[in-house]
């Protein structure tokens, strides 16, 4: 997918978000995630503020599978 950039990071958490539903992606979804942990990190703290946790379960979910779980 590239280096992730800061100019859209909505954008970012939307197609990060978007992988994370998708159970035929975790491999992208693991490249995704090495690519830029701590701004994924940073990326999920904004879209919990912004959207009032709605994406809560997303990091959850994201955070099993990074740690094989």
């Amino acid at each position: 997918m590239g280096r992730m950039g800061k100019s859209n990071p909505a954008s970012i958490f939307r197609q990060f978000s978007l992988l994370c539903g998708q159970e035929n992606t975790i491999k992208s979804l693991l490249k995704f995630v090495y690519t830029g942990w701590k701004e994924i990190m940073s990326i999920l703290e904004f879209g919990n503020h912004v959207h009032g946790g709605r994406y809560h379960g997303t990091r959850i979910r994201a955070m099993c599978i990074i740690h094989g779980g």
